[in-house]
């Protein structure tokens, strides 16, 4: 039987623990793991960490992301931190994306924005973390945040989420949603101007 794939996305060394635990929780449910710290985690000979990262990306059937209070490293050729671009890039191929943002951080992102020269190193090591969540929050879609205090707290959402797909399943299958008109060369209405 085809397993679903879930990718995590986040920070390694501060989510390390949380990492761990959800990879076990997913795959007692017989998800396939998509975790840059697992031994099978495909790697494409000649390609960077970075770019490998981003493959697993595409191969996800759904988006974890989690967000604490460090950056992590930027990636290459680009301003964005690693997983902000395995963010966008889960946004662009339209991979379904929960986001989860640890408590204490979302409830001083409001203050950050009031006064960014504040010294905040004692939630995030950099300030950039804000700007992720604020760019997520900014996104046209899959920007719905939910706070986590600990592991628990996300086992419990993607249960919840889940439910929430498989109640939408049949749904979507009686009802799919319209498909956009694909225009072509053949089909496109031919036009005649006359002068005048």
């Amino acid at each position: 039987m085809a397993k679903p794939r879930i990718f995590i996305s986040s920070t390694c060394y501060d989510l390390n623990d949380i990492r761990s635990e959800l990879t076990d929780f997913l795959q007692k449910y017989n998800f396939e793991v998509l975790n840059s710290q697992l031994k099978n985690f495909g790697v494409t000979p000649g390609k960077h960490s970075h770019t490998a990262c981003l493959e697993q990306v595409e191969n996800a059937d759904f988006f974890i992301v989690i967000i604490g209070g460090r950056r992590g490293g930027t990636f290459i050729g680009s301003e964005k931190s690693i997983t902000n671009e395995e963010y966008s890039l889960a946004v662009k191929k339209g991979v379904p994306i929960m986001v989860f943002v640890n408590q204490r951080v979302n409830e001083i992102l409001p203050l950050y924005k009031k006064n960014a020269t504040l010294d905040f190193s004692d939630v995030v090591e950099d300030k950039r973390v804000f700007h992720f969540i604020e760019y997520i929050k900014a996104s046209s879609e899959d920007n719905w945040i939910f706070q986590f205090q600990n592991v628990n707290d996300i086992k419990e959402t993607i249960i919840a989420q889940f439910a929430y797909y498989l109640f939408l399943f049949p749904r979507i299958v009686k009802n799919p949603p319209a498909k956009k008109k694909v225009w072509t060369h053949q089909s496109l209405p031919l036009f005649s101007f006359h002068p005048i």
